[in-house]
């Protein structure tokens, strides 16, 4: 033990709920998020005696990284003005998801003829291609070949029309923010500028992805919600005069929805009976992953039954699940509908509450949906999803 200190209970545990694989900053980081100097004045250096005392005491293997290079340092105080400024600013980081998020969706490009350069956007999404295709499989990666291929595919898929920009992908690599993905460089190298493939293979030894953002990428929903928000900010509205600032504010950001359903042409109380997902047919209307969908049910019942969430967008009609058997008449096959794209919605729960009525509703400024209505006011939205708990 460290000058006779005895070990609260709490750290340890703490200490003790990382797996294998987390770097000592990591968790010295944990800990000074949630104990500070625990009450002992305990610095930076002396969380990270504490945190290696521990870790070999139990003989559990962790992963060091440039950064144990802190933990030897002369003893700091830990108070809000101790650290050097990047240093407290990577510790924020790296135990904020929406900070991280915040940052991927306002990230700084340089402009060219009035549109933002798609590099960033492009190299996050081969990266992402790579994390859903197995290629990278823990959150240290380095430049691999798989990695280049997915960017000339998505650049040649996203970004081919923008004449004005080369698909270089060491530019991306080397500016991208570090609170994205941090670049560890090989020695003798810290902040040297490649200026070609081959030399970004010299300067960097790997790159991260920080650990709760690559936790929160192993769920395909919430993968492919952040590849359609970044392609739908930095490619399908790439004009550096439009403003991003309020488009996603934070993770828990969602558009509600409320879409009609009636039982004289779908029977949809027999369908989720036996079913738990949905493709409905989309129209115009720009629905995103993640978003929730509330589904009111005519006449008779008059009433919001339904909370799904949306899963996947623009499926063409010969990929729409199969619900034949659940219409009432030949509507669905028509050769109209044929073109249509759906979108895939997912139960989340239901409801038979006579309080999602429409006179209850219609006291918060619902009128009876004619179709897909998505501007609820909040007071709306908290009061459906009151009703669902």
């Amino acid at each position: 033990m460290m000058n006779n200190i005895k070990y609260d209970n709490q750290w340890l545990k703490l200490i003790d709920s990382f797996p294998d694989g987390h770097s000592v900053l990591e968790i010295v980081a944990a800990c000074i998020n949630k104990f500070g100097d625990g009450g002992l004045g305990l610095t930076f250096s002396n969380w990270g005696t504490i945190v290696r005392d521990h870790l070999n005491q139990k003989t559990i293997n962790y992963t060091t990284d440039k950064y144990d290079i802190f933990l030897n340092e002369p003893n700091e105080k830990y108070t809000s003005n101790s650290f050097k400024e990047n240093q407290t600013s990577d510790l924020k980081k790296n135990c904020d998801l929406n900070n991280i998020i915040g940052s991927i969706l306002r990230m700084k490009c340089s402009n060219r003829n009035g549109y933002k350069a798609p590099h960033k956007a492009i190299y996050l999404l081969s990266i992402f291609d790579c994390i859903e295709s197995g290629h990278f499989t823990n959150s240290r990666f380095q430049i691999t070949s798989s990695l280049l291929h997915k960017f000339e595919y998505n650049w040649k898929k996203y970004a081919a029309h923008f004449k004005c920009f080369s698909p270089i992908i060491w530019n991306p690599i080397f500016h991208m923010e570090d609170s994205i993905i941090h670049k560890v460089y090989n020695s003798g190298f810290e902040g040297v500028k490649p200026n070609s493939l081959k030399q970004c293979k010299v300067v960097f030894n790997y790159l991260e992805i920080p650990r709760n953002l690559w936790e929160f990428l192993q769920e395909n929903e919430n993968l492919n919600s952040l590849k359609n928000n970044i392609i739908n900010i930095y490619i399908s509205n790439n004009k550096s005069s439009i403003v991003q600032s309020n488009f996603f504010n934070n993770i828990n950001a969602k558009n509600y929805w409320i879409i009609p359903g009636n039982l004289k042409i779908f029977r949809i109380s027999d369908y989720f009976k036996c079913n738990d997902i949905i493709d409905w047919k989309q129209s115009h209307y720009k629905f995103m992953i993640g978003d929730i969908v509330f589904i009111y049910i005519s006449n008779p019942i008059s009433s919001i039954r339904y909370m799904l969430e949306v899963i996947k967008c623009d499926i063409p009609y010969e990929d729409a699940l199969n619900d034949e058997e659940y219409w009432t008449n030949n509507h669905e096959k028509s050769d109209k509908v044929k073109s249509y794209k759906y979108v895939r919605l997912k139960l989340l729960k239901s409801s038979d509450s006579r309080f999602l009525n429409l006179n209850s509703l219609a006291e918060y400024g619902l009128s009876v949906p004619q179709g897909a209505t998505r501007n609820l006011s909040n007071s709306l939205v908290d009061y459906i999803l009151s009703k669902f708990k």
